[in-house]
C-alpha cells in the first residue's frame, strides 16, 4: 500500500510537470486543450497535403477494357466525361 502511494505521487508530479511544460510551450494559459487540438489538426492537415514521407505511385500494368464490363453507374460517369468513349484504361 505504501509503495503504491509513493508511485502514484511520483506519477502525478511527472504529469503536472509535463502539463506545465505544455502550457508554457502553447503560450495559452486559458484554454490549453483547445489550442493543442487546433494545432494538432493543423499539423495533421499539413502532413496529409504535403509529400513528406509519401512514396510515388508506381503503375506496372495498364489494361484496356470495354465499358460494357463495368458497373452501370461507372459507365454513366465515364460517358458524361467523354461521349465517344468505348474502352477504358484500368490499372
Amino acid at each position: 500500500m505504501g509503495l503504491w502511494l509513493v508511485y502514484g505521487q511520483c506519477d502525478l508530479k511527472l504529469n503536472i510537470a509535463f502539463f506545465k511544460q505544455v502550457v508554457r510551450h502553447a503560450n495559452n494559459f486559458i484554454n490549453v486543450l483547445l489550442t493543442l487540438s487546433a494545432r494538432h489538426q493543423m499539423m495533421m492537415s499539413y502532413y496529409l497535403h504535403t509529400d513528406v514521407g509519401k512514396q510515388a505511385l508506381c503503375i506496372t500494368k495498364i489494361s484496356e477494357v470495354p465499358l460494357d464490363v463495368l458497373y452501370s453507374d461507372i459507365q454513366e460517369a465515364l460517358r458524361e466525361k467523354s461521349l465517344h468513349l468505348s474502352n477504358c484504361a484500368v490499372s
